[in-house]
């Protein structure tokens, strides 16, 4: 996994996300500054799986329950976004809260998963 046929969308994502999150912080965009965190760990984390030595047996059950996860969170977000602009057209504040929604579920829920299935060393038996 350590080519750049591999790693070149990880790293434009880290680039991407980076610039975003300059640009929330530079022109107050609330959305962008809690969106672009979320991709630049992500991006961070697919790379740094990828340059790992060895891989633990197991390993990439976590890291793909956490893609999944993450990808789930894009679409529900846009689908209750989406549907949160029309719902909630007089109240603003619950409009973000149909952005963040997801996010606000999915990524505890990601971290839970990830601890619950992440591999174990293996006990030694004494023989």
């Amino acid at each position: 996994m350590r080519t750049l046929q591999y790693l070149w969308l990880p790293c434009l994502l880290f680039i991407v996300a980076s610039v975003a999150l300059y640009q929330g912080i530079t022109y107050s965009i609330t959305l962008t500054c809690i969106f672009a965190p979320i991709a630049l760990l992500n991006a961070l984390g697919i790379i740094r799986y990828a340059l790992q030595k060895s891989i633990p047996n197991g390993k990439w059950v976590v890291e793909h329950i956490g893609h999944i996860i993450g990808s789930g969170i894009g679409a529900y977000t846009a689908f209750f976004a989406f549907g949160g602009r029309t719902l909630f057209e007089g109240i603003p504040s619950l409009q973000i809260a149909s952005w963040v929604l997801p996010s606000l579920i999915g990524v505890p829920f990601s971290i839970w998963l990830g601890k619950k299935y992440r591999p174990r060393p293996r006990k030694l038996e004494n023989a």
